[in-house]
């Protein structure tokens, strides 16, 4: 049961990036019982069938100010012109044939390039063409298995009509054999091949009891007695499998290699049943059909083939580079790199070797590749972007400090200020921001045991009056050579650090507190002295070690109550 429905199908053209067709839009259609049937365009190719009584209409990018109507022409397949009626409104050109379309008959549409004018006096050089089609309702996409076995049952339910022969599909429909003989289907998966063969049967028994039961094919017969019309949709429909199949088995596009000799066509068509006249005209048309047929349907199938090969690998092309982009942002974000995405994105070379690309066809190798820096691209600048969003926005803390005192955390709680009350009087904001790179030393001796962070002051006059000292604490796991480093002039400062029950702290008391930038760096070559323990000097000479302003004697000891020279001092005041 068939119910009509508004389908719109869109056939788009940009003339100015689209290579290997011609300039001019050209539809190929054919007419069978009372729908046209688009067999090929250069657009795009559909089988969709279209009510003859329907008019083409081409929808343009801009509205239409003037059309060269002598540019847009409808031919029979013979070559002879179709008078046509020419409307515009808006962006919509409506063509309309001035006559009846006849049934199975061949048309062709062709407009020209440039033909059609926009309001701002130039070309418009985007189309695209649409009808209102039948459909049947519940339908889905067919399978290649379905769509051949549905054409080669339209074919054989024909042909038994013709001879008179008994309704029975299941007599008529090809071995398994020949099916996987004829569809070189030995070259696939198991799998594909049972799904196919399936799939064929499913296609073979609709399309042969369609064309058997088609009540309106006797009218068609009946009315249309021409031997040149039948043969011309018999030989189109036969052309079209042997063209889609020598293009499967990888043969060359040789539409002679499988058309029927003048007496299997009158054989297999029962024409000795009718007069002299209708078998000519039947083998006739029969032949200029086969050949239009397969030669566009070889052509097409091509097209849609290296279309879909390179399709399928820009798209794995942009999957694989989608995931690498984002690994790569992330890390050259949090490394302190600018936001270069070509900087580290493999040559071809070496993304051919690691994907197997070589192995592959090269049409597919091609959109791999393009997919490939299309993904990466977009993946690394959209992932850095967010890093450097959820630092700008997320990775800060602002806590309000007055006499009463208090904790102020960073956001991700990895470092604290402790401050007791009474040690300030005017109200201050204390902001803590974590910093995603910073300038270490240069000394390969140190490493980083946490990321920097910085604490900004805000009050009246940016800084804390301490009255007592506060204390800036790290969470740490690690060796005591470890110390909080404060970033003065450009380079890390020591700061007298205790290690103690998996955290690091120092004691600032300053009396006006400006805040500053603070990480945690472990010193590989530091060396405790063994005689400095419990001396009152411990810290300030602790200090002045870490700093490099003094160093110890060779045996591990500072000797503190040893006499310095007046030289040694003065080194000492240069190291400061």
């Amino acid at each position: 049961m068939k119910q009509k429905i508004v389908l719109i199908i869109i056939f788009t053209l940009l003339f100015s990036t689209i290579s290997g067709i011609n300039s001019d839009v050209i539809i190929i259609s054919n007419a069978v019982n009372d729908k046209l049937i688009v067999e090929s365009s250069n657009v795009e190719n559909h089988d969709t069938d279209i009510p003859i009584d329907r008019i083409f209409i081409l929808k343009f990018s801009n509205v239409i100010e003037s059309v060269i109507k002598g540019d847009i022409t409808l031919f029979e397949i013979d070559g002879s012109e179709i008078n046509i009626t020419i409307s515009s409104q808006g962006n919509e050109l409506s063509i309309k044939p001035v006559k009846d379309l006849k049934i199975l008959t061949h048309y062709k549409l062709v407009l020209k390039k440039n033909s059609v004018t926009g309001t701002d006096g130039k070309p418009i050089d985007e189309i695209s063409i649409s009808f209102v089609t039948e459909k049947e309702s519940g339908g889905k996409e067919q399978t290649f298995g379905q769509q051949f076995g549905q054409i080669a049952g339209q074919l054989r339910g024909y042909i038994d009509f013709l001879a008179k022969r008994r309704s029975d599909w299941a007599v008529s429909i090809p071995s398994n054999r020949k099916i996987i003989s004829e569809y070189n289907l030995n070259k696939e998966t198991e799998e594909y091949r049972d799904s196919f063969l399936i799939d064929f049967e499913v296609g073979f028994k609709k399309g042969y009891e369609d064309a058997y039961r088609n009540e309106n094919f006797g009218t068609v017969l009946g009315s249309h007695a021409d031997g040149a019309g039948h043969g011309r949709f018999f030989g189109s429909l036969l052309g079209d499998i042997h063209g889609k199949r020598d293009f499967y088995n990888n043969r060359t596009n040789d539409w002679t290699r499988w058309l029927p000799s003048d007496r299997s066509i009158i054989n297999e068509y029962s024409l000795l049943k009718d007069d002299n006249n209708y078998s000519k005209s039947f083998v006739h048309a029969f032949k200029d059909a086969y050949k239009l047929s397969y030669i566009n349907s070889f052509r097409v199938t091509n097209v849609e083939d290296n279309k879909i090969i390179k399709e399928n690998g820009m798209k794995h092309g942009q999957t694989i580079g989608k995931l690498a982009g984002e690994v790569q942002g992330k890390l050259d974000y949090i490394t302190g790199k600018d936001n270069d995405w070509r900087s580290n994105l493999p040559i071809d070379g070496i993304l051919i070797k690691t994907y197997n690309l070589d192995r592959e066809h090269i049409e597919y190798m091609e959109g791999f590749l393009a997919g490939y820096k299309e993904g990466y691209r977009d993946a690394y600048v959209s992932t850095f972007q967010g890093e450097n969003l959820q630092v700008s926005a997320g990775n800060l803390n602002t806590e309000y400090i007055s006499m009463h005192g208090g904790v102020v955390n960073s956001f991700d709680q990895e470092m604290k200020l402790e401050i007791e009350p009474g040690t300030i009087y005017v109200e201050t904001a204390l902001t803590i921001s974590k910093l995603n790179a910073t300038n270490l030393p240069v000394d390969t001796y140190i490493i980083s045991a946490t990321s920097g962070y910085n604490v900004k002051i805000q009050n009246i006059s940016n800084f804390m009056d301490l009255r007592k000292p506060i204390v800036l604490e790290f969470k740490y796991h690690g060796p005591e050579t470890a110390g909080i480093y404060e970033l003065k002039g450009g380079k890390w400062l020591y700061l007298h650090s205790t290690v103690e029950d998996n955290k690091i702290f120092t004691v600032i008391n300053t009396n006006k507190y400006a805040g500053g930038t603070y990480i945690v760096l472990i010193d590989e070559t530091y060396k405790t002295m063994d005689d400095i323990g419990g001396h009152w000097a411990a810290r300030s000479i602790e200090t002045f070690l870490r700093r490099n302003h003094i160093s110890g004697y060779p045996d591990r000891t500072f000797r503190p109550d040893q006499s310095i020279t007046r030289a040694e001092f003065v080194k000492i005041l240069d190291n400061v």
